[in-house]
């Protein structure tokens, strides 16, 4: 909080990832971070590389070099900032747990390279290297059954030869190798985690708020648009949010300069995903002139990025073939354009509550991504006066009678 209170860029204008000190910490503590520190002891905690070296650029914990820090924090150290924290937290107990995490990280690092979201990718490689270093302190079973078979041989051995001293030490040992063993044997997935369900809770809450507003708005847009296909909703006097159902390329315009939001990856491919590959269609041969055009963030070693997750860029303003809109926004969110990312919908779609740290902070990357992807697309249109801007829905898994 001391950090996002003082840091000049932790506002509405300097950034759209976190607008108030409240956001940063939200954004820099996941759901595991925070039962954890609601658990221990502060000063018994080990941190995870991700906290060290967070902790580390943040002033070490000292007050004035905590302020000293945010204070000369310029807009390009905040967003590497930002991007540490979005690499995901490592939080486990278990050789189970290690195993579990190992899998599930190794599968969400080959989709991002199969998705071109190369950023997110190479988070996730540096999670695998720290992963990959706990199984010393996490060791298998069956290396744990192996240490315990020499253990007993051992004082065995040494009980023969009446050195009875160095037969405590090894049994001692051996004890603490056989409760291990019983902890592993009996790992259950961790329960839900409390800050975890607040999360939860805090997203139900902010739907709840969007279904009031609509509901409070009913009458006024139920007179403009009496079926159920469309719906016109007043925000403010000069904001109006029209909702239809259909493609966003079917999107209709008003009078003015045009544009539309486009999600995509963070390689600005648009021939990942069907409705992209239609956009890049109708907007040829400009539109791709356009994106080719675009600078690169970074190269990895999987190819370049253009966009961040959790950003926009803007292209435009060009006449874009058979496209009304004369801006392109694309935006890079945390889940996929082509809404396949199944993965989310025991959660997103049932309702149902995450069972792992893991699977809380992933929730919680799902939350703050989404919410700085719209921001950020939303800055750009601000910018640029486009006055009608088309923007169509991103979700986990629609249903087969959807668009």
């Amino acid at each position: 909080f001391l950090f996002g209170n003082a840091c000049p860029f932790v506002s509405i204008d300097g950034n759209p990832v976190v607008h108030s000190a409240e956001e940063f910490h939200q954004y820099l503590v996941p759901p595991s971070v925070a039962k954890q520190a609601s658990e221990t002891d502060s000063k018994k905690v080990k941190r995870s590389r991700r906290q060290q070296e967070l902790y580390d650029r943040m002033g070490k914990g000292n007050p004035r070099d905590i302020i000293q820090a945010a204070s000369s924090c310029t807009e390009k150290d905040l967003y590497e900032l930002l991007r540490l924290a979005k690499r995901p937290e490592v939080s486990v107990s278990s050789s189970s747990e290690l195993q579990l995490e190992l899998v599930k990280c190794t599968a969400a690092k080959e989709k991002a390279i199969a998705t071109k979201n190369y950023l997110r990718a190479e988070d996730l490689a540096q999670t695998l290297d720290e992963l990959e270093a706990l199984r010393e302190t996490y060791p298998s079973l069956e290396d744990l059954e192996k240490k315990e078979t020499d253990y007993k041989k051992k004082f065995s051995e040494l009980l023969k030869a009446k050195r009875y001293n160095d037969a405590n030490l090894v049994k001692r040992k051996l004890l603490s190798v056989k409760r291990t063993i019983m902890k592993e044997r009996y790992a259950k997935p961790a329960s839900t985690q409390a800050a975890a369900l607040s999360s939860l809770q805090s997203l139900q809450e902010r739907m709840n708020k969007m279904l009031a507003l609509a509901e409070s708005m009913d009458k006024a847009a139920s007179e403009v648009v009496p079926d159920l296909e469309k719906a016109d909703l007043s925000l403010s006097q000069t904001c109006l949010l029209k909702i239809s159902s259909g493609d966003i390329l079917d999107f209709e315009h008003d009078e003015g300069l045009s544009g539309v939001i486009c999600w995509t990856n963070e390689s600005c491919d648009l021939t990942a995903y069907d409705t992209g590959s239609v956009l890049l269609e109708m907007g040829s041969p400009n539109l791709g002139e356009e994106i080719s055009s675009l600078d690169a963030l970074t190269t990895t070693e999987w190819g370049p990025v253009k966009c961040a997750t959790g950003e926009a860029v803007t292209v435009g303003p060009r006449n874009f073939g058979d496209l009304v809109a004369r801006f392109v926004f694309l935006a890079v969110p945390p889940l996929s354009p082509s809404n396949d990312d199944t993965e989310w919908d025991r959660h997103t779609n049932t309702g149902s509550k995450p069972t792992t740290d893991a699977e809380a902070d992933a929730l919680h990357y799902l939350d703050t991504g989404l919410r700085a992807a719209v921001r950020s697309s939303f800055r750009n249109v601000k910018t640029t006066g486009v006055e009608t801007v088309g923007v169509c829905t991103i979700t986990t898994k629609p249903s087969d009678d959807s668009d």
